[in-house]
């Protein structure tokens, strides 16, 4: 559950069987004018996959008791005609510095780095070494901390991530962790991360209008139309059906009164 290589595994849930850790964070030996706070910095992640701790870690503070409760979502997007993103296998694979160096799996997170640092290349002509995340970038020229432009180029890629504006598409399966912690003031460090229950939940999207119901739906309204459109024939017919008898039997009854007062003169 917590070490990739081990064979340790939470048997049940909750508090008493997760992973529990006593900590110093040795405050006397920080700089107050460098560190703004101390404490750890916890990721729960798939161990598979590379943590990302500046964007997804959770602040566990000493002088305090802290707990945090992991139940897993998964989420299943579409793809195709409902909606763009990227199906991750071993024959379609994206190579990122994670995989190539730590050799770990596909990683949303990752994949969004790679998709900024290609940006970045494409528009600024150089590479951003706080990204090095696609080694085939690493003949490209860094950018430079004094070109007034690339500082311009870089910021303006990054402001279009943060503002969710580039075709970066994301996983169609995602797995994530739902973290919910409760802190207890104590005069110690303390941390545990257990399981809240072995069950997970399971996002999944389905289209609202798919296109079989759009042809069922056509059919219907078609038919529908048809056979109105029969019976307002049909109904036509019998009226003139009925005024061609109507015309009939008035010429009829005029030629056998005509010919009636004929034989009486």
């Amino acid at each position: 559950m917590f070490n990739m290589p081990s064979n340790k595994y939470s048997q049940k849930a909750g508090p008493l069987y997760g992973l529990s850790v006593m900590f110093n964070v040795e405050q006397e030996n920080y700089i107050g004018e460098i560190s703004q706070s101390a404490g750890l910095r916890v990721v729960v992640h798939d161990p598979k996959r590379m943590p990302f701790p500046e964007d997804e870690g959770i602040l566990v503070p000493p002088n305090a008791l802290t707990h945090i409760g992991v139940t897993m979502i998964k989420t299943k997007k579409m793809n195709g005609v409902y909606g763009s993103c990227y199906e991750a296998s071993d024959d379609n694979p994206i190579r990122t510095y994670y995989q190539r160096v730590f050799n770990y799996s596909y990683c949303e997170k990752g994949c969004y780095y790679t998709c900024l640092s290609k940006e970045i290349v494409k528009q600024c002509k150089c590479n951003d070494i706080t990204l090095n995340v696609f080694h085939e970038f690493d003949m490209i020229k860094p950018c430079s901390v004094k070109s007034l432009q690339d500082i311009r180029c870089v910021n303006k890629v990054w402001q279009m991530y943060v503002n969710g504006s580039l075709a970066c598409d994301p996983a169609c399966p995602m797995k994530r962790f739902k973290k919910s912690f409760l802190n207890n003031t104590q005069n110690y460090g303390k941390l545990e991360v257990y399981l809240r229950d072995f069950s997970y939940k399971v996002v999944a999207e389905s289209p609202n209008y798919e296109f079989q119901q759009f042809i069922s739906d056509i059919g219907g309204i078609l038919g529908l139309y048809i056979g109105f459109s029969l019976l307002t024939i049909v109904e036509y017919l019998e009226f003139l059906l009925d005024l061609l008898k109507i015309i009939c039997l008035s010429c009829v009854r005029y030629f056998h009164k005509k010919n009636y007062n004929s034989i009486k003169e």
